[in-house]
């Protein structure tokens, strides 16, 4: 069985949290501060114990994927219950092998771990965001709406009438 099912069987075997907000295990070699578990809603995450706890804290989402940098977390980390500053990534995907997709691409990332610093994790994160987006493109009622509306204004602005 390779690594990818390996951590997959062990999260399934988790039960979410009764207190804070997520129950991690530790999958770090040499030391590396990198967990896999699951939050309240049952969701796979992702997590890595941030390097700069003095940045402000963010959150992104799309569709599948919720980002979290510098979040301060109740968690429960191999049967304790700690909390720290983490940045975790979560998978809001039920689907196995879009789990396991987001498992390879987290795995992929830990190998060097000890070289990453914040900010190439934040780039990372916010890359994943943005592959996974989906892009929003305007349809024909949207785009005739926003046509009314700068002919509107265009034609009050000609009468004198200035709508700031």
């Amino acid at each position: 069985m390779s690594t990818v099912e390996n951590i997959f069987d062990s999260i399934k075997a988790i039960k979410p949290p009764q207190e804070g907000q997520y129950s991690l295990l530790s999958f770090g070699a040499d030391g590396a501060d990198i967990y896999y578990g699951k939050d309240r809603g049952g969701h796979f995450v992702f997590a890595a114990l941030s390097q700069n706890k003095q940045l402000r804290a963010s959150i992104q989402k799309t569709k599948k994927l919720v980002f979290w940098f510098n979040a301060i977390c109740d968690v429960s980390v191999d049967g304790t219950h700690v909390e720290n500053t983490m940045n975790v990534l979560t998978c809001l995907s039920g689907d196995e092998n879009e789990i396991l997709a987001f498992i390879r691409l987290t795995l992929a990332f830990t190998e060097g771990v000890d070289e990453q610093s914040p900010k190439r994790l934040y780039e990372l994160f916010t890359s994943l965001t943005n592959l996974f987006a989906s892009v929003h493109k305007a349809n024909q009622t949207e785009l005739q709406g926003f046509f009314g509306e700068l002919y509107a204004i265009k034609n009050f602005y000609q009468l004198g009438l200035n709508l700031r």
